[in-house]
């Protein structure tokens, strides 16, 4: 019997499959290289999924070359800018929608825009990457696309002080994202399409005194946003005290996220107003270094939402079943976070630059008696996590805080310090203080040459007297390292588990990894 060639089998094969699913293949390819490869990676003919889908066969050849959507990424920069490439891809692409990036830094930026306005109807994404010099040219591309434009990318190099973009909507119908950095872009009318908007980096942008005017002209252009993402945008708060600014209404909205300065949030947010459902994430920061504890012009971080947060932002006045703070993580982002069914409130870092030291500590107080006032019914909050590893208050300033949440059903507390301090402040107001508590987490990571006895002890006690004042807790979640533990680690969570289950309670140990209680840094 003849034996035949496994070699000349396998191509036959590969050679005999249907176009549709060479173009699944090639379509495959072509996606992983872009992901690998990134926005500086090449698209057109030295893609490496061209050489992958051309060089098997004839016929592989054939169908990628006549299959228009895998040559619909253009992509224009300084050392891919031939124009009779371009035009070749162009042509490849067929009556496809169009991906156009262009990078004009280094690049004669009237050239690549002359190559793909003819061609502006089509475009279906367009991202440019420019300095403020070419914003001319890049305004004349801007006039010439149409209504498939679904998103449209604008970076400037630097911040644009003398120019602007402009935008017609009735040009670009179609358009639901826009992303802009350093620049701004003045939509001619209200851009009704849009539904999501990144707002980076404007504040050396355009005239210092028009810079509040402008961005709320913007944005109350933009009545159907979704997602708003501003970060280092908002005007400074004294250019909004002393202007006349409209009322930003967005009914729409699922996702707002405002990433600046603490100082200039109050006065900002008072003007934005979004439903309930939406989710609100908000970055406090302060320049340089946290501001001084006396100092009657800071902002502290309890107080960055606006007189008017709960009528503004009814996710604080709506029904916050559960709440959390994350109070110094040291060293790593946040120092503290506070959050609550669908809003957060990061501030990122409390390090004085100058002198490279800790400020958290002076702030502890002021952010555990704001807690409870950050929404405004804490009475019906059931789930209150409490993540604290630097200079803990004394175990009745706990008890002030607890008392504040009467209904909580499930209380996690870390680290151990402050774990110890809860079940001493439980213990000391017992006939008071949570008295629906029903589950008791601990978020610990101990020294190794730290004596836990104490600890565990303790916990028993307040087992055996809440029982005996009918007030029994039912469950105990012990959370712990997901690095290895040591012994002292071991003993205090294998006491804590002994004792609940002593009591016949239910018990269970997690691995997690919390920046707080455990100490695991991210750098």
């Amino acid at each position: 019997m003849q034996m035949r060639d496994h070699n000349l089998i396998a191509s036959s094969a590969a050679a005999d499959l249907p176009p549709k699913v060479l173009e699944k293949i090639f379509a495959a390819l072509r996606s992983e290289s872009i992901a690998e490869l990134g926005p500086s990676g090449d698209s057109g003919f030295r893609a490496p999924w061209v050489q992958a889908a051309t060089w098997v066969c004839r016929r592989w050849r054939e169908v990628a070359l006549t299959t228009p959507a895998l040559w619909s990424t253009i992509r224009i920069r300084a050392r891919a800018c031939e124009p009779e490439a371009i035009n070749t891809l162009l042509k490849r692409a067929g009556e496809e929608d169009l991906e156009v990036v262009v990078n004009g830094l280094g690049l004669d930026m009237r050239e690549a825009c002359a190559l793909v306005q003819p061609h502006g109807q089509r475009i279906s994404m367009l991202s440019i990457d420019f300095d403020e010099l070419q914003t001319e040219m890049v305004q004349m591309l801007l006039m010439h696309l149409g209504p498939k434009l679904v998103n449209l990318q604008l970076f400037c190099d630097l911040p644009a002080v003398r120019y602007g973009l402009g935008l017609d909507p009735e040009k670009v119908s179609g358009l639901r994202t826009l992303v802009v950095r350093h620049i701004y872009v003045h939509p001619k009318t209200e851009i009704s399409s849009l539904t999501e908007l990144q707002l980076d980096q404007l504040w050396g942008a355009g005239e210092r005194e028009q810079r509040g005017q402008l961005l709320y002209a913007i944005l109350a252009r933009c009545p159907n946003l979704e997602i708003l993402e501003l970060t280092d945008t908002i005007p400074r708060a004294e250019l909004v005290k002393s202007g006349t600014l409209p009322m930003l209404e967005f009914p729409k909205m699922r996702s707002l996220a405002v990433n600046e300065l603490a100082n200039d949030l109050p006065a900002n947010l008072a003007y934005f107003k979004v439903p309930a459902s939406a989710e609100l994430h908000i970055t406090a920061r302060y320049d340089s270094c946290p501001p001084e504890w006396d100092d009657e012009t800071t902002v502290l971080p309890m107080h960055v939402l606006p007189g008017n947060q709960f009528e503004n932002f009814p996710m604080f006045a709506e029904e916050t079943r559960d709440l959390s703070l994350t109070l110094g993580a040291r060293c790593c982002l946040p120092d503290i976070m506070v959050m609550g069914g669908n809003w957060c409130i990061d501030i990122p870092t409390m390090e004085d630059s100058a002198e490279s030291t800790n400020r958290l500590p002076e702030f502890v107080f002021h952010v555990l008696d704001g807690l409870p006032h950050i929404v405004l019914r804490p009475e019906i909050v059931k789930f209150l996590d409490l993540h604290i590893s630097q200079h803990l208050p004394d175990f009745d300033d706990w008890a002030a805080l607890l008392s504040e949440f009467p209904n909580v059903l499930a209380l996690t507390v870390g680290g151990r310090r402050a774990f110890n301090a809860v079940i001493k402040a439980l213990r000391a107001y017992k006939d008071d203080l949570l008295p629906k508590l029903f589950q008791l987490t601990a978020c610990i990571a101990v020294k190794i040459d730290v004596n836990t006895k104490a600890n565990a002890r303790a916990f028993g006690a307040l087992l055996v007297e809440r029982a005996a004042a009918g007030k029994s807790l039912k469950s105990l979640i012990v959370s712990v390292p997901e690095i290895p533990l040591n012994d002292a680690t071991v003993r205090l969570a294998g006491s804590l588990v002994a004792h609940m289950a002593l009591r016949g309670g239910r018990v269970r140990v997690e691995r997690t990894a919390c920046i707080a209680c455990h100490g695991i840094h991210k750098h």
